[in-house]
């Protein structure tokens, strides 16, 4: 320990531990017995992860570095704003994203095209079966002429 003596002429005396050099630990068997031996730091798995500072984006790897209330607050807040676009009539109530548009759109119009093709299909049976010789042959008409290919 330093040691700080008066002589009179205002000199600093720095005598320190005799044996002791700078930047060196002692031994273990050197420390007193009730002194308490350094052990390594353990992480508790409890305790939840310090909030992440500067952390914009949610991807996997940084929300575990965002505490719960942190968390809450950014899920509150995508949710009243999906609330508001849906109320005010921003977007319609779309997904949001022009890939799920897109697709959507793409859905509709498949189904529109699946719709119109029954119809054509169900036009060519009724006109095959107008045209059959059961039908010709009720009304009174001679057989239709068969074509040779």
């Amino acid at each position: 320990m330093a040691r700080v003596q008066d002589h009179g002429d205002h000199t600093l005396a720095h005598y320190g531990i005799p044996g002791m050099r700078w930047g060196k630990k002692k031994s273990q068997a050197a420390l007193p017995s009730n002194m308490p031996t350094h052990t390594p730091f353990k992480k508790d798995p409890t305790r939840e992860p310090p909030p992440a500072k500067g952390v914009t984006d949610l991807s996997p790897k940084h929300i575990k570095r965002i505490s719960d209330t942190e968390l809450r607050a950014r899920i509150n807040r995508i949710q009243m704003e999906t609330q508001y676009t849906q109320l005010t009539g921003g977007s319609g109530g779309t997904t949001g994203s022009k890939a799920k548009d897109a697709y959507a759109k793409f859905e509709k119009g498949h189904k529109v095209v699946n719709n119109l093709l029954g119809v054509i299909g169900t036009a060519q049976k009724i006109y095959k079966l107008a045209n059959s010789d059961m039908v010709r042959a009720a009304r009174g008409l001679p057989p239709a002429k068969k074509n040779k290919d």
